[in-house]
């Protein structure tokens, strides 16, 4: 039985700190204290007869409980694995426990026996059974197993005699040293106390009070190497332990330690996307071995290997733990990988807006029908239930026409409710206002300065800024492009004036070009207001009960520049049809801080509509929430519960609503709008599964962008791709 299990078995408890009666966070003087008052309760010198070998056992685990707890690396290796080392040195060697606490505590007072005291000439001997029969008391030195009869004259006469340096007496200690010495009587000695020698019968030399946190002593003073022994030296004790202990000065790394210390070297690799090589580095090597003498790291193998499979499952098992049972969304988009293989990616976003991955899923070999694809959700739906334990109940897509028609056939779920990236959408609309001729004579220019050394330094010296270009994945990009250009309008004028020799000609006379100038002006006007809706859109905390209002806002304000423009407006007319759903306006009337306010009449009836076909038990309530009546209070309307309680804590609340209709409305609420989310994984999996990183699989580069992901949480949001 494990020294745990004892514990169990013997206080009650398996919990180390619990026996000794200290907090967790005692220091180590806190628990030196509590082992010593606990086991004084116990002290086997205080039991009654009958009771005398139960308290010997306990007294013996308080001991290896405060080895454990008063030792740095065994104490970590409990409080972060809740285990201890059986096989270290500390507890696996046989000790004297009571000469152990002793030492420990040498400067109290000697213990009391149940009834008369005992003379404290009985710290040095220890009491021999005497067979049946027999009476009196026979007692045993422990430095030298003498036995004898236990009379206390007797056992003080023996006490002065007895030498400490192998068992042998007085006398044949003073003929060794008389031969060591020579005919001079010189000598040269040292002295080392250990944990068996008494600390009353130490000599007159310097003695360490207490013991180091492993539990051993090693005092060490020396005479000079020429001094002369005089008769009363002579008759004091030499003694030389031929066990000293030297783990105050060895650092000694157990099996479950290095077990440890593997996986924090493993996580610092993940964490950081080290390549695995590193850990081979000799560098890396001396480094750690400087840190921890005689540990070695892993291998890459391992890191790559098992180390990389525990981590995960770890970090699994606490996800886990925290989305059982809870409703999440799921985002599917795909990419291709390092080799051009096309990947399918699969994340959940929780209701406080965290993204994990949850699968990789190779999908090279296959035509991407809209079949295949609903056969990859299904598959991604029934291994994130499984694997996270949460619900999923809500499914967002980019909106390519086989992505497109595999939410349909999706859609015959009843409880799952599937739409289109309101985020990709806005970058279609923005991509509908772009007039390409605009965008291709801006691009012409800003890679003249970027790339012409003179007209770089040029723009530079004029107080310019370099100017960007867009880029197809990164969104908003050809927003940025046209606001450097109009920033920069006036010095690139002044540069193009002064170097019109040294400037290309065609890039000057775009430059000085005012209509081309406001042609951007305007642009800008457009692509500007449709960029700060869609960086809102991208938030993992932006749900489609928020793109119902985002999109209503940014039409207002397109309308008012685009009135006269009847494609523009059939334009944003059809995005944002694409974009809101019947689901959208649902969630949104069910969202308490909107409650359906901006919604048309024809939007309201599509909502109500959709509810009656796919969800008629909950018709009820939403109506007597729409009127504010029975069950709902008044007090629930009041501003400041709106303002300051969550749409989903509102409605959670509720606990006489039964659980079906909470969890339709909960599902809703949680539908994030966009599935950026998703696309910031590619970055990740860029990051990860590089040129330099090309022999990755899909299932390991998973594993590692997980792990990055989850290991470098931060919670301000990043802007997606």
């Amino acid at each position: 039985m494990g020294l745990l299990e004892q514990c169990e078995a013997a206080f009650g408890t398996a919990g180390l700190y619990q026996v000794l009666d200290v907090r967790r966070e005692a220091s180590g003087d806190e628990i030196r204290r509590g082992y010593h008052r606990v086991s004084l309760r116990v002290h086997p010198d205080r039991a009654a007869p009958d009771r005398k070998e139960e308290a010997t056992r306990h007294f013996q685990l308080l001991g290896k409980v405060y080895v454990v707890l008063s030792d740095q690396d065994q104490r970590a290796l409990y409080d972060e694995q809740g285990i201890v080392d059986e096989e270290s040195e500390a507890l696996s060697q046989d000790r004297n426990w009571e000469e152990y606490w002793r030492l420990l505590f040498k400067k109290g007072k000697p213990i009391m026996a149940a009834g008369r005291k005992r003379d404290p000439v009985w710290e040095y001997f220890n009491e021999v059974p005497l067979p049946v029969g027999k009476t009196g008391m026979r007692a045993k030195c422990r430095h030298c197993n003498k036995e004898m009869q236990g009379l206390v004259a007797r056992m003080k006469q023996h006490h002065e005699k007895c030498s400490f340096s192998g068992g042998s007496c007085i006398e044949d200690d003073e003929r060794n040293m008389s031969e060591h010495a020579g005919s001079s009587g010189e000598s040269s000695l040292t002295i080392q106390d250990s944990e068996d020698y008494p600390p009353s019968r130490s000599p007159s030399f310097s003695i360490v009070s207490e013991l180091s946190a492993n539990d051993s002593v090693s005092v060490t003073s020396c005479m000079s190497h020429s001094c002369s022994i005089s008769p009363v030296a002579k008759r004091k004790k030499n003694f030389h332990h031929p066990e000293t202990i030297i783990d105050k000065f060895m650092i000694r790394t157990g099996r479950l330690q290095k077990e440890v210390i593997d996986e924090k070297i493993a996580r610092f690799v993940y964490a950081t996307n080290s390549p695995f090589c590193m850990i081979e580095n000799p560098h890396f090597i001396n480094m750690v071995q400087s840190l921890r003498p005689g540990y070695s790291p892993p291998n890459r193998a391992d890191v790559a290997g098992k180390l990389l499979d525990k981590v995960y499952e770890r970090e699994i098992e606490q996800c886990a733990k925290g989305l059982e049972g809870e409703i999440v969304n799921l985002s599917l988009d795909g990419w291709s990988s390092v080799h051009n293989d096309p990947v399918v990616c699969a994340c959940v976003t929780t209701e406080e807006g965290n993204v994990f991955l949850t699968e990789t899923i190779d999908t090279s070999g296959n035509a991407q029908t809209a079949e295949y694809l609903h056969e990859v959700a299904v598959k991604a739906i029934t291994n994130c239930e499984k694997k996270f334990k949460c619900l999923v109940r809500s499914l967002v897509t980019d909106n390519v026409a086989n992505v497109s028609k595999m939410r349909r056939n999706l859609e015959e779920s009843p409880k799952l409710i599937t739409y289109g990236c309101s985020a990709h959408l806005m970058h279609l609309l923005a991509k509908d206002f772009s007039v390409p001729e605009i965008k291709a004579n801006v691009v012409e220019i800003a890679k003249y300065f970027r790339n012409n050394h003179f007209a770089a330094a040029a723009l530079k010296k004029a107080g310019g800024t370099k100017l960007t270009l867009p880029q197809d994945v990164q969104w908003n990009s050809v927003v940025d492009c046209f606001e450097h250009y109009i920033k920069n309008w006036p010095n690139l004028m002044t540069v193009c004036e002064q170097n019109s020799e040294k400037i290309d000609g065609t890039v000057t006379a775009k430059v000085l070009n005012i209509g081309l100038k406001r042609n951007v002006e305007h642009m800008l006007s457009l692509l500007k207001p449709i960029s700060v809706a869609l960086n809102k859109m991208q938030r993992n905390s932006c749900f489609i009960a928020d793109a119902v209002e985002i999109w209503k806002e940014l039409s207002e304000i397109l309308k008012k520049e685009i009135c006269n423009d009847r494609v523009k407006l059939q334009a944003l007319k059809k995005r944002m049809g694409q974009a809101l759903s019947p689901a959208h306006f649902l969630a949104n009337i069910l969202n308490t801080r909107y409650q359906g306010q901006t919604l048309t009449a024809d939007e309201e009836e599509l909502a109500m509509t959709w509810t009656s076909s796919n969800h008629p038990s909950i018709m009820p309530t939403i109506i007597n929430f729409r009127a504010k009546g029975e069950p709902f209070k008044k007090y629930m309307f009041a501003d400041d519960v709106l303002k300051k309680v969550t749409p989903v804590n509102w409605w959670k609340s509720l606990k006489h609503l039964d659980s079906e209709t909470v969890e339709v409305i909960i599902s809703l609420l949680t539908a994030i709008a966009s599935s950026a989310g998703v696309e910031r994984m590619f970055s990740s999996f860029g990051l990860i599964h590089s040129k330099l990183r090309n022999r990755l699989g899909p299932e390991k580069a998973g594993k590692l962008v997980f792990l990055f992901q989850i290991m470098n949480k931060q919670e301000n949001e990043g802007e997606g791709d």
